[in-house]
């Protein structure tokens, strides 16, 4: 069973920076080909193939670097055009396979050169390093099979020799066949937490008064419907509070997986720009804000999964 996760719950198309590199796509489980990227986001990416899969194709993406097939994230085909203008289909990040396929994206999308090729470009003498889409690649790569577990190596497949791609013959080789495709089960994985029922007014009022904050930091949002994001713990719980612009309001918390984050969607305006704010706190790493629609969607990463979230009007409880 492949993991999709629901429509409302996937982040808006963000800032994509240029990347030209091979990456092995396995579609709808059974079909394997070789095609070249054209660029990378947070949220996807853009592959270049004369006949693209279907939108709403279930896909799996794996970088190769140093020898080694890297499984990097699940999604889903967004869209595609035909062959006539550009042939290729663009890929929504559902779910990251490596817990630190990530930050490898944000290393990638933060530190590849703009329009740079694919060598390695030496730094200019006294200024600060530059990396191109080769050697940023290769050097997480190294990072990721060093530092962490490795990730999982793909079960064989039949390449189908017919889906290769085509537009760069010296970026994309001739497929060949491998063993015999054999299905293999998944265990499913849940998109997100179960919403938790609500707690009584009486058991609420006890955990945000009776006890004093043991740690509170505040945050400041540089733009979009929440001004201020607020951090504190009580009774083994973390608070997180929102303060939104006038005509602010905190519409849904919910928590997802893999890795674990708090998403927090503020009606109200939207940010002039994505915004990235490193937080000093060990139980939450960073907090991102983005356009959601006409509101401000903040993406808060946690450094580890919580068992339940609690929504009450600009608040999020979370218990581990």
């Amino acid at each position: 069973m492949h993991h999709v996760a629901p429509t409302e719950s996937l982040p808006d198309r963000s800032s994509r920076a240029p990347f030209k590199y091979p990456v092995r796509v396995t579609i709808a489980g059974s079909r394997v080909v070789r095609v070249l990227s054209g660029d990378l986001s947070l949220s996807g990416m853009f592959l270049v193939m004369p006949e693209p899969p279907e939108s709403g194709t279930v896909v799996t993406l794996a970088f190769e670097a140093g020898g080694r097939v890297l499984p990097f994230a699940e999604g889903e085909v967004a869209w595609r055009r035909s062959a006539e203008t550009r042939g290729g289909f663009g890929v929504r990040f559902t779910r990251f396979l490596h817990p630190r396929a990530g930050a490898l994206i944000d290393f990638l999308c933060e530190n590849v050169e703009s329009g740079s090729s694919l060598k390695p470009q030496p730094p200019p003498r006294n200024s600060p390093r530059r990396w191109s889409g080769l050697a940023a690649l290769a050097a997480v790569a190294t990072f990721l099979v060093t530092t962490g577990s490795a990730p999982p190596q793909p079960q064989p497949v039949t390449l189908d020799p017919s889906l290769v791609c085509r537009a760069d013959a010296t970026a994309c080789p001739e497929a060949v066949a491998a063993a015999p495709k054999k299905a293999v089960a998944k265990k499913p994985v849940l998109a997100r937490l179960p919403e938790a029922p609500r707690p009584a007014p009486v058991v609420t009022r006890t955990l945000f008064t009776a006890a004093k904050p043991a740690s509170l930091s505040s945050t400041a949002i540089p733009s979009g419907a929440a001004r201020l994001v607020t951090v504190s713990r009580v009774s083994g719980s973390m608070r997180v509070a929102v303060d939104p612009v006038a005509g602010g309001l905190v519409t849904q918390v919910r928590a997802l997986q893999n890795p674990p984050r708090l998403v927090i969607d503020v009606s109200g305006i939207a940010p002039v720009a994505d915004h990235l704010v490193r937080v000093s706190d060990p139980e939450l790493l960073r907090i991102v804000a983005r356009k959601n629609g006409k509101g401000t969607r903040l993406t808060l990463d946690l450094a580890r999964q919580p068992s339940k979230v609690i929504q009450q009007g600009d608040t999020a409880l979370i218990s581990y």
